[in-house]
């Protein structure tokens, strides 16, 4: 099965595949997002589906992608980017308030570093029943990058796999991590990010 989300950039969308049946879908195309006094639509949506596991357990993803750094001559990229992570925090806390047991798993490009704004502001109030917890994950070496710029030589972790305190003892972080392969770069400029999740039967 698979689900999707077109936001305002016509080119680039996200997509899920999954193999266990998708049971609910609220993402969200239309995203307004104001800056200066404008109202603009966030790029890329945000992709939100359920999926059933196992007959007792579902889980529900998120999946984001956030402005690149690439500057445009209508905005700020990077206020940009910060007001679409509020826009975020805003539906995250929605699903969290309904349902603080959900299983929630947040994936994505948030093209920003870790101490960015946009990634804090997603990541949520520190202690608190809305926060999520970054999995910081790892290549075999130990490295953290998942982006490489060549024209800069410059790598740079964007991307990332959050999660809810509800799903975080559900987490082999083991088998989490980064992919290391040495023809990573075939297919994008990102490497591919990844996680094991264990729910009962």
């Amino acid at each position: 099965m698979w689900s999707g989300v077109q936001g305002a950039d016509e080119s680039r969308h996200i997509a899920l595949l999954s193999r266990f049946p998708i049971i609910s879908r609220s993402s969200r195309s239309r995203v307004p997002v104001e800056l200066n006094g404008r109202f603009f639509e966030m790029c890329r949506g945000i992709l939100d589906v359920t999926l059933q596991i196992t007959p007792a357990s579902r889980l529900r993803l998120v999946g984001l992608h956030l402005k690149s750094q690439r500057v445009v001559p209508e905005y700020d990229e990077a206020k940009f980017r910060a007001r679409e992570s509020i826009a975020v925090r805003t539906h995250l806390d929605a699903i969290l308030k309904a349902d603080p047991d959900a299983n929630l798993l947040v994936f994505g490009d948030l093209n920003d570093s870790k101490n960015a704004f946009p990634v804090q502001e997603i990541l949520g109030p520190p202690k608190s029943q809305l926060a999520l917890r970054d999995l910081h994950l790892k290549d075999r070496w130990g490295f953290t990058w998942t982006h490489h710029w060549s024209e800069a030589d410059i790598y740079s972790r964007f991307d990332y796999l959050l999660v809810n305190q509800s799903l975080w003892p559900k987490i082999n972080l083991r088998r989490s991590g980064i992919n290391s392969s040495l023809e990573w770069s075939r297919a994008s400029d990102h490497r591919a990010i990844f996680t094991q999740i264990s729910f009962p039967e």
